[in-house]
């Protein structure tokens, strides 16, 4: 019998070697050591891994402790079951690489000049991850820069080529270079500047931003690894790796608004990222008031004399963009596709300049946006 439960015992301990509600401890180089934390020191840290089996980390070599504690009796029984976290998510990495998994976070918390912000996970739709939290490229933008007045030619030639190659993602830096007082700074800024036309695509917020279904937050992400569960297993991901985080599991949103020929771009607060499916129906007449003519939001209608839009579109055209300095596309009554780029979407109607006060009437457009296809 004593032998049985000898067995017994050595059976349990193979099974569940690892405690049931571990600690994690990840390391400065991503290893992730999860146990049972069991001494903690200014210097170090002790995790048990399994039964007789403990891992000792240098305090300098942590970057981040999560601890986990078994649920109390009276928690394990509320039906009440927290948010499960975002799955089917996108990690783009610097390098290119891109892991598919399920993020194990409910909630992010995003600190602004304006005061702290915490969104549920499932209302957020992307992470672009800013530049800021990678101190190593931030050092290497503020030398190139400098070197940009250095006083050997070859060094001052090299910085520009190194920026040149670097691209958009030390815009800004090279935005306030290229107003130095220096002159030979401020003529080799403008030069890289004007590498960039062309290439705004690679081009990296200085700070985070987070794309929400109802509005875009600019600010600091407090998240210096991203806990990813995978099919290959669990994945701790930093930070200064990341690029953006595209979160898919979220549903779609609708919004109905009024767009009239006099509003310019009419302000419809739909935020979009890229890659992002939009599907527009518009609806409506519009009028001008000399001669009667009708139009539509595929434009048109009575309008043989009508003179031509300064957009090149026909008369009445319901037009969209994405941002301030997005291209300009035909809407239409029916419209369904693709953002290829992030910002607020924006629409107006393609109208004459000669006595725009003439016209009347509105559209009634509805908007769609979803996740990504």
């Amino acid at each position: 019998m004593r032998r049985l439960f000898a067995c017994l015992a050595v059976s349990l301990s193979l099974t569940f070697g690892a405690p049931l509600f571990a600690d994690t401890v990840v390391t400065t180089t991503g290893r992730v050591i999860e146990g049972k934390i069991v001494e903690e020191t200014q210097d170090y840290v002790k995790v048990e891994t399994s039964p007789g089996a403990v891992t000792t980390v240098k305090k300098s070599d942590v970057e981040k402790i999560i601890r986990t504690a078994a649920p109390s009796a009276a928690a394990a029984s509320e039906t009440e079951k927290p948010k499960a976290p975002a799955s089917n998510s996108l990690l783009v990495l610097k390098d290119g690489t891109k892991i598919a998994g399920t993020l194990q976070f409910n909630s992010i918390t995003v600190t602004t000049d304006f005061g702290v912000l915490r969104v549920p996970v499932g209302d957020v739709k992307r992470i672009r991850v800013g530049k800021k939290c990678d101190k190593d490229l931030m050092d290497k933008i503020a030398d190139l820069i400098e070197k940009l007045g250095s006083t050997d030619f070859k060094v001052r030639e090299q910085a520009t080529e190194d920026l040149i190659n670097l691209g958009p993602v030390a815009a800004s830096e090279v935005k306030a270079a290229a107003k130095s007082e220096d002159i030979e700074i401020k003529t080799r800024a403008e030069k890289v500047l004007a590498s960039f036309v062309g290439r705004e695509g690679d081009a990296i917020p200085d700070d985070d931003v987070v794309d929400t279904v109802k509005f875009t937050i600019v600010g600091t992400v407090d998240i210096q690894m991203f806990d990813l569960a995978t099919k290959y297993g669990r994945m701790m991901i930093k930070k200064q790796n990341v690029v953006e985080v595209d979160v898919c599991a979220r549903a779609e949103s609708s919004k109905t608004i009024a767009v009239t020929p006099l509003t310019g771009f009419a302000v419809t607060k739909v935020n979009v990222s890229a890659g992002d499916s939009i599907v527009i129906k518009a609806s409506g007449v519009i009028s001008y008031g000399h001669g009667g003519f009708t139009f539509s939001p595929d434009g048109g209608g009575r309008e043989m004399m009508v003179p031509p839009t300064d957009e090149g579109f026909p008369c009445g055209t319901l037009l969209g963009r994405i941002g301030a300095s997005g291209k300009l596309f035909k809407v239409g009554s029916n419209y369904a596709g693709t953002a290829d780029r992030s910002g607020e979407l924006q629409l107006k109607i393609a109208v004459f300049e000669i006595d725009p006060g003439e016209f009347v009437g509105e559209y009634k457009v509805e908007i769609t946006v979803g996740g990504k296809k």
